[in-house]
This record gives C-alpha cells, structure tokens and sequence, in this order.
C-alpha cells in the first residue's frame, strides 16, 4: 500500500507538472543543477553540461513513470532505474537511451495478466544489444536486440516453460504469428514440435516508448460474469466522427510530438441498456510513430440515451509521414455491439527547428575600438532557420575570467516560428588585469528538444575597430512552406571588402562621422541625429585601408566630433600636405549636418557641439577646402554626405530655424574633386535597410563591384542613376548627387581613381 501511495504521488505531481510554464525553474539548466519543466509537461531535475543533461539527475514522464540514474549529452547513459506507475521496474545498464548490457525487468505482481494495452504502457522502446525481459503472461525472451525489436538469436519460452530457440527478424520469430504482422507459419529446420510454438500472448515486439500523455493509461474492464443478461436489446448507432488536433497546431494532421484525438457519438436507439461499452480500435494503414489504447472501457449507456466518446492519439518523435486508417468498433457486453466505422487522417514527421546564431556585430564607444575597462555591445541575431517552431528557447553567455556582464546574461526567447528571429543585446566589460589579445564569448542556445540548439563562440580582438552601438529590431515573415531568409547585422557592402596588399605611404585619410547631436545640445529631438553616420564613417575607414592601401596610421577618424578637433583634424592634414611636397594623395569623407549661412548662403560643416543658431562657430566650408589646396598635392578627392540648405537626414537642424537655403559653391582652386550627396535645396536622405547614408551606400558598393578600380567619371554616372531612382522608391524624395572640381580640372577629373 505505501508503494501505491508513493506512486501515487508521482503521477499527481507531473500532473501538476503540465499546467506548468516550459523552461528552466530553478538552478542553471546550463551549467551546474537545475530543474526543467519541457512543454508537454515533463520534468528533469537533476545535473546539466553544456545545455543537456549530464550527470544524475531524476526525469519524470507524462505518464507518470519515473527514471533516476546517470545520464549523458541529454540522454540515459550508464546505471539507471526506470520505475512504471503500475510498478514495474527495470534496473540496469542504459546507452545511448536504450536498455544495454546487463539489467533485470520486473513486472508488479498484480500484473498476471495484463492486457495488450497494459504492456503498451510498461515498457520502453529501447532494447539494443542483448536483454532478458519477463513478460506478463510468465513468458520470457532471451536473446539478441535491435532497434528496440528481437533481431538475431533468442530464445522464447512461453508460461508452460515450452521453448523455440531460432533466429528472429524485426520482433517476430521466423514464420510466427506475431501482433505487428501476420505471417505463413513456416517453422525453419531444426524446429521445435509445432505443439511448442508459443501462442501471440508476449507481444515480443510491441515495447512502446513510456512517453505517451497519462490520459491514455487503460481504464479497467469488468468481468464477464458481472454483467447483467439483457431485458432488451441495445442498438448502438455512430454518428458525428470527427478528427482534431486542436490541442496542437490544428492542422487537420498529426505532427510528431502531438496530441490529436478521434471524436464520435454512440447513440442507444434500443429497448435495452447497453453494458461494459469497450471502443477496440485497430490500425488498418500501419503508419510509424502512432501510438494509441487498442481497448477503452466506457461503462454502462442506458436505452435512450448517447454518449461522446474521445479515442485519444499521439504522435511520437519518431512518426513518419503517410496516411493513417483507423477501425473502431464499439463491444458490448451482451455482444450487442455497433457497426464498426473507419477513419483516416494525415501524418507529418518531425519538422525540426534549428536555432542558430544567424549573424552577430561587437559594438563599441566613440573610440571605435574596444579597450580594457570599456563598454562593449555584443549585438546577437538568433534564428530558427529550421522548418519546425522551437519552444521553451534560452541563449546564455559566459565570458573569460576579468570579463563581465553589465546586465543580464541569459535570455529567454519562448517560441521561435521558422524563419523567425530575435535580436540580443548584451553589454560587458573587460577589466584592466585581462590578460588575453581577444575576448571570446560562448552562446549556448537550447530549446525544449534539448537538441536543436547552436553552441558557438564569439571573438573579438581587442584595439580592433568597432561600429558605434546600435537598437536592432528586425522583423521577419514567415510562410509554408517556410523561406528561410539571411539575416544580417550589417549592410552587404560592410563585408567582403575587397583587399588591396599594397599599402602606400603618400596617402592620407580625414573621416568624420558625425551622428549624435542631442547628446551635445540642449532641445534637440533625436530626429535631428544623422542615422548611420558613425557606421558610414567606420566601414568608409575599412575600405580606404583595404581598398585603397591608406596606411592605418595615416588615417584620422572622428565620430561625433566637436568643432575643435574638427579645426585640429583639418590643421593635421594641412601640414602633411605640405611635408609631402605634391606627393600626397588625401581622401576626405565627412557624414553629418551642413548649414548655409542665411545672409551670405555660404556652407559650413556643423560639429556636434555647434546649434544652428550659433553657425559662426562652425567649420566654414570654403576655408575648409582652402586648407586641402593650399600646398601642392598629388591628388584631393573629397566625399561630402550632408547637405547645405539645412536639411538633413531626419528632421535636420532646419528645424530649429524653420526655412531652407540654396547654398552657393563657387571657390575651389587646385587638384580637388568633390562628390556631394545631394543638389539645391534637396536633402541627403539614409536608407534603412542598408543602416548607411544613401549617398554612402551607392559609393561603396561601387568601390565593393569593382574592387576599387572605378574612373571618377564612371562612380559619378553610378551614383545619379542609382541614387535618384533609389531614393524616390525609398524615401519617396529626390536627391540628385552631383560633382565640384576646379576650372583646372575640367577635363582631367573624370580620369582619376583612387586606386
């Protein structure tokens, strides 16, 4: 009786279980000991490495069978105890999740002669290798297993203690009648006398997984001789058959891993009560992986009277794809039984997820380089590229010793539908006794499955340059049959850059991205940002040192600069100008505000410490170029995103003026081309998608195409036909770059390269 009770207990508490919320409860279901409650209810409690179950640990099943020994990489491994609610037990060796190597399976002994269904639900399709299990009916198999079936040698010995020693074939012995199939009996020579021949009451091959939800434990029959004799008889009719799989994803199919059900009304049209109704289900069209009672008991239905009854179905992981048919008869206990009905439905194996790390991007402070005792983002874009939806879905990270996470470090995503994606934002923080030249993090995702999740570890160099942070949200959509798409932090044109291993020295670079205004300025909306301007400045840098061969130590790189290292950066260039005696080859790229002068329209670059009401204390763009010219050089390319009439790519800085002005450019002098990103009184407008300046864009992914050997002529042609067409589709706004050379230059601009 206490073992009953104990039993008891289990089956209420996973029960329980099944109203739970899926994921991890309690302790680290990563690393160390945790509890894990799965979405059909099922609960480990125990050891966890690398995400899996590994160690002891306790797993308790719908079913209310309990396992309680070792396990590894997510499944039975070593010594263990698998213990039924019924209280039969096997204790033993376990592989690989399977029963291997020696072990003792023993039945409760109430269980003399359990049913069919019975045994459906006592053991575990598991066997590999060879096993002794003792079946109900006294009969026992000693032999060789596999794939969980009698394959090989064995020996069968029914109650009486009669033998067949032979081979044996997925579950059957050669010629004999087993309860998956019906064979010709042709006994092999040598053969036992045909009176030994055990009859079909083991079912050898019918081990079913102890998985199956608890509602489809049997109910108990009643004994014949209690069952009243008729007064009339009872006239059973069916009517209303239905399949539904409404407790899973409603798809008029059973999925593997789901619960889908059989609905019918039996109606007594007769004089009599209809006793001890039972439903004997039976597979017409074998399908793999379906499990169901072939026998459920109804009780008693009064003449007059009907009744719903629900044949509950379940599809294991293992289920195959294919058309199922199902017979259903109702028996009556006076044997006034209905007509038997039969119904087929669609099977769908496993569709499974695969949650990856689909693309990933360290951000870094205004330096652009990462730097012990600095901030750094780790932005992660997690993916189901899988065709199967993930539930229960958690990614972790874990740092180096010295390195730590600012805010949380685990991060729990619940249901990922295929293609569907979700983006990470995780800050840390190397301190200055960190000894190593890159800082790895590890993301462990998992999901219910335990099985369909990336590991990977993620590097970054220190001093390596990084993008300004960012907030990524990206937005995907899903069909079926799903498309799985290829997300990305970045823009095509920030990677495959192309390499250029010839570096020269007589080339020099002033970049200036200039995006955060608000943090500098009091009243400012973050509409008046430049968006992307730090990232339009960073990757610019990759191409010029890759591309072009500027020497890193010849660039100088400024985000979200004040107008005094503007004025110091601009003073820099000037003198190595000039210590190169017309040698030097420059290359400006300036992202950010412009503004005319309202009385003179003259331009000016706009630090991000200068309001639009103060413009005399900004970089006048006409000595700007003065400063480029004004000793000889080799070559002076400048690429100007901004524009001058007080737009900008949001709102502009227009908006604290309220009135737009055509800018004049009549001053330059000497070997110097400009590219600018827009005309008049246009703006120069960002593109989303890409996460760059639309003038930016179109530059790079003309230097990317050509691998940087493009005549200024042919990135001018590129740039009005690519931009004005874009940015109508896009922004639905014209903008028309155009270019400014010197009178000297008229007809030798359009040769020049860069390369």
């Amino acid at each position: 009786m206490k073992t009953k009770k104990i039993l008891l207990l289990f089956f209420l508490l996973s029960t329980l279980h099944s109203f739970a919320q899926p994921g991890c409860v309690s302790g680290n279901c990563v690393y160390g000991q945790g509890t894990y409650i799965f979405p059909h209810g099922e609960k480990y409690i125990g050891k966890w490495k690398n995400g899996e179950r590994n160690g002891q640990g306790t797993y308790i099943y719908h079913s209310a069978a309990v396992y309680v020994g070792e396990w590894k990489d997510g499944v039975q491994n070593g010594q263990g105890t698998w213990t039924s609610l019924k209280g039969n037990k096997y204790v033993g060796k376990w592989k690989n999740g399977k029963y291997n190597g020696q072990g003792t399976f023993t039945f409760s002994s109430g269980c003399k002669k359990c049913t069919t269904e019975e045994l459906f639900y006592i053991m575990e399709e598991n066997y590999d290798g060879t096993g002794t299990p003792e079946y109900p009916s006294g009969a026992k198999y000693v032999g060789e297993w596999k794939d969980g079936l009698q394959n090989g040698q064995g020996t069968f010995t029914n109650i009486k203690g009669e033998k067949v020693v032979g081979e044996w074939k997925d579950g059957n012995y050669i010629g004999y009648i087993g309860q998956r199939s019906i064979k010709t009996v042709t006994i092999p020579k040598p053969s036992a006398p045909a009176n030994l021949i055990p009859k079909p009451t083991a079912l050898a091959n019918l081990i079913p997984k102890p998985t199956v939800p608890a509602n489809l434990i049997p109910k108990p029959t009643v004994p014949a001789n209690l069952i009243p004799k008729p007064t009339a008889p009872a006239d059973l009719l069916i009517s209303n058959i239905t399949f539904t799989d409404k407790k899973g994803n409603d798809n008029q199919l059973l999925d593997a891993n789901e619960n889908a059900e059989i609905k019918f009304t039996v109606a007594n049209n007769g004089k009599g009560d209809a006793y001890n109704l039972v439903a004997e289900i039976e597979e017409i069209n074998k399908v793999k992986g379906i499990r169901f009672l072939k026998e459920q008991t109804y009780g008693n239905l009064p003449a007059g009277k009907e009744v719903t009854i629900s044949i509950p179905i379940y599809g294991i992981n293992a289920l195959e794809t294919g058309k199922a048919e199902i017979q259903i008869i109702i028996k009556e206990g006076n044997h006034f039984d209905s007509d038997p009905f039969k119904i087929s439905f669609n099977t769908q194996e496993l569709k499974s997820p695969a949650i990856v790390v689909a693309d990933y991007k360290f951000t870094g402070n205004e330096e652009g380089k990462i730097k012990l005792g600095k901030i750094v983002t780790l932005n992660i874009v997690v993916q189901n590229k899988g065709q199967g939806e993930a539930s229960a879905v958690t990614v972790t990270l874990e740092n180096p010793k010295d390195v730590f996470a600012l805010d949380k470090s685990s991060f729990n995503i619940n249901t990922l539908k295929p293609n569907e994606s979700k983006t990470i934002n995780y800050e840390f923080v190397a301190n200055k006794i960190y000894k190593g030249s890159e800082i790895p993090i590890q993301v462990i995702i998992s999901e219910s499955y335990k099985k369909y999740g990336e590991n990977q570890t993620l590097k970054i160099s220190l001093e390596q340059t990084l993008t300004k942070t960012q907030q990524i949200d990206i937005n995907s959509q899903y069909d079926k049959p799903t498309a799985i798409d290829n997300i990305s932090l970045t823009s095509d044109v920030d990677k495959n850059i192309p390499v250029n291993n010839i570096v020269d020295e007589n080339k020099f670079a002033l970049i200036i991205g200039n995006e955060d205004y608000t943090s500098y300025q009091q009243g400012l909306s973050n509409e008046m940002n430049v968006e992307f301007a730090s990232n339009d400045a960073l990757v610019f840098k990759e191409y010029c040192m890759k591309t072009f061969g500027v020497p890193e130590k010849n660039i100088t790189c400024l985000l979200n600069a004040t107008a005094g290292k503007i004025s110091q950066a601009i003073d820099k260039i000037n003198k190595l100008i000039q210590l190169k005696n017309g040698k030097a080859n420059v290359i400006i790229y300036y992202a950010g505000h412009g503004l005319p002068d309202e009385n003179t329209k003259e331009p000016y670059l706009i630090p991000v410490d200068v309001s639009g009401s103060n413009i005399s204390s900004a970089i006048k763009l006409s000595s700007f170029y003065q400063k480029l010219t004004e000793f000889p050089a080799q070559q002076i390319t400048v690429f100007m995103d901004a524009c001058f009439s007080g737009g900008g790519r949001e709102a502009g800085l227009v908006a604290a003026r309220g009135v737009r002005i055509t800018p004049k450019f009549d001053y330059l002098n000497g070997n110097i081309v400009v590219f600018t990103a827009c005309s008049g009184e246009e703006s120069s407008l960002p593109w989303k998608e890409k996460q760059h300046g639309m003038f930016t864009y179109f530059i790079l992914k003309k230097f990317q195409e050509t691998k940087g050997d493009v005549s200024f002529s042919e990135l001018d042609s590129f740039l009005k036909e690519n931009i004005s067409l874009e940015s109508i589709r896009t922004n639905s706004k014209t903008q028309s770059p155009q270019v400014l050379f010197s009178p000297e230059e008229i007809d030798k601009w359009g040769k020049w390269k860069l390369k």
